[in-house]
């Protein structure tokens, strides 16, 4: 049980080596090196950028009070360190809801280390037992233009920190969660990988929203299922973002999904007929969907599909960048440059795992992320990150998850969640009953 007390604790952090997780049975529904530095509040002795021992100028910033919401300070210079690597610099900024200081990732002397960067904001907001089922973070995104990161806590909505998980504040208006809920999976909480200010979260047992311009939020309405929301795909190359194709939760048959034209204000009656496990809005018309296999696509929204791919996406929705669309699958990673008309493999499959969330991207379609696992079991074992930066020809493993398991394990091939900063090659990761992660040292 947690307690809503001033936070003086150092993150819990896990070793890489040791991230296997645990195994479960079951697949499908949820119903039924160093240490990092906690910043606990009161002033920093090192001030605005003492001597680094490892060569430069850096260190901590100011470090202000950390209790009652008050303000922690900014980051002070981060120099050149040893051998020429950039120093990181000292976590600052506001924490809104008065939980106190966050982390500073430790110099990379060792091996990668998992940090639990959500715990704090939790406490802060009441523990545990404030949250609705089944508590912890949800959901992870980041802005791949700032490396700010948005967590979804539980019951709580959407909060964003911009020092990397140091501190966190409200970020959707109060719109999302007003009645408790979480995004159920991956893919639940998304952004316009153009302009990762307009985001996105399908919620499930709670109210679900958007923001198109980064600003103001809009709550969308109640599905007529009841518990609404498992993921969805949003127009994100249309400004006003009208049309909104979201997938149910635990329908019968499953994955019945709803298309609304005004932004989530209205949805049509449920057609059962009507259903997909992988979902994309290409433009205010135009459709991609998994509907039972392969891949489909309508320029009707909705009314007549015509097959484009046999392929079957192991990802739910697709992902767009710069005006391309990609898909996850067992053989690796699908894209389309002509609207979904045809679809092409880019790079090759990774040995022993399959290709479920991502692909996430850096600079260019070079340089991108994905999120994989050996089975299709939601609650299966072995997760983990891989990079490319060469369109998928190789491939590297960054990490195994956490090998934590408070319910619901991080599996990203459902209940898991993770993000890339490509700005400070940093990555997140959590699962609904778990802390939300930031992955310390990979440099």
């Amino acid at each position: 049980m947690f307690r809503a007390a001033r936070i003086l604790s150092v993150p819990l952090t896990l070793s890489v080596a040791a991230c296997s997780l645990l195994s479960l049975s079951g697949c499908g529904s949820s119903d039924d090196s160093q240490q990092p530095v906690a910043g606990a509040g009161g002033d920093n002795p090192t001030g605005g950028g003492s001597s680094n021992a490892n060569g430069g100028e850096g260190g901590a910033g100011k470090g202000g009070a950390g209790k009652g919401g008050a303000d922690n300070g900014s980051a002070g210079k981060g120099g050149a360190g040893k051998g020429g690597e950039s120093n990181v610099a000292g976590r600052g900024g506001s924490n809104a809801a008065g939980g106190g200081g966050g982390s500073v990732p430790p110099v990379c002397n060792g091996a990668p280390q998992w940090t639990d960067i959500s715990t704090a904001q939790i406490t802060a907001l009441g523990g545990s037992a404030a949250q609705s089922y089944p508590g912890g973070v949800s959901g992870v995104l980041v802005n791949r233009s700032t490396g700010d990161v948005t967590i979804h806590i539980v019951g709580f909505g959407l909060w964003r920190s911009s020092d990397q998980g140091g501190t966190f504040a409200r970020l959707d208006g109060n719109v999302i969660d007003k009645n408790g809920g979480r995004t159920e999976n991956g893919w639940g909480l998304q952004s316009d990988p153009d302009d990762p200010t307009r985001m996105a979260t399908f919620t499930l047992d709670g109210s679900a929203g958007y923001t198109r311009d980064g600003k103001a939020w809009q709550g969308f309405a109640d599905s007529g299922w009841g518990r609404n929301w498992d993921f969805g795909a949003v127009d994100w190359s249309a400004a006003e973002a009208h049309t909104v194709f979201g997938v149910l939760h635990e329908t019968s048959p499953r994955n019945v999904y709803l298309i609304s034209t005004d932004g989530g204000m209205t949805w049509p009656a449920i057609d059962t007929s009507h259903v997909a496990a992988m979902v994309g809005v290409i433009d205010s018309k135009t459709l991609i969907a998994s509907r039972t296999s392969g891949i489909d696509r309508s320029t009707d929204l909705g009314s007549t599909w015509t097959s484009v791919s046999d392929v079957t996406p192991l990802g739910h929705v697709a992902i767009r960048f710069k005006s391309k669309y990609y898909v996850t699958t067992a053989n690796g990673v699908l894209v389309s440059a002509d609207k979904g008309l045809t679809w092409k493999p880019q790079g090759v499959a990774i040995a022993a795992v399959k290709m479920f969330q991502g692909p996430y991207f850096g600079d260019d379609e070079s340089t991108m992320v994905v999120g994989t696992q050996p089975d299709d079991n939601a609650f299966g074992n072995g997760s983990s990150i891989y990079k490319t930066t060469d369109g998928g020809a190789s491939w590297t493993k960054i990490a195994d998850v956490p090998p934590l398991n408070n319910g619901f394990p991080i599996s990203y091939a459902w209940f898991g969640s993770f993000a890339w900063d490509p700005v400070n090659d940093i990555y997140y990761t959590s699962s609904m009953s778990n802390p939300a992660f930031r992955l310390d040292c990979v440099r």
